[in-house]
């Protein structure tokens, strides 16, 4: 069908899921460095540890190598959050800034509002959006 783009179907149903599986990793993953820096970073003798990082696998979290986590933070609690692992004994393996767009737009004329989406749609058709 013209106009259509299955990939712009899917970025709008992935979209929504991804912020909210975020937030959730987000939650778990300061769980688990918290824990870290009260106990220690031994699962064998810090059992709110233990419990985090069973919560976190419980909730289908991402282990890169073992048990490696991506921390999610906003920007100006960015160097807090290393210092604090830091703090706690644990190591980042890496820290990296990175910005998600945000750009809202309210569109009250619903042929204008068609036409946004096509020139979108138009946008990632070729990367550019």
């Amino acid at each position: 069908m013209a106009g259509h783009s299955k990939w712009s179907k899917v970025k709008r149903i992935k979209g929504p899921l991804d912020v909210k599986r975020g937030a959730l990793f987000s939650r778990l993953s300061k769980e688990i460095a918290l824990a870290a820096k009260l106990g220690g970073g031994d699962l064998g003798a810090n059992i709110r540890l233990r419990a985090a990082m069973q919560g976190a696998r419980d909730q289908n979290m991402p282990s890169e190598t073992g048990d490696a986590f991506e921390i999610l933070t906003p920007v100006d609690r960015f160097y807090a959050v290393g210092e604090a692992l830091r703090a706690g004994g644990i190591t980042p393996e890496s820290q990296k800034l990175a910005s998600l767009p945000t750009t809202l737009a309210t569109l009250h004329d619903e042929a204008i509002a068609q036409q946004v989406m096509r020139l979108h749609d138009a946008f990632e058709d070729n990367d550019d959006a």
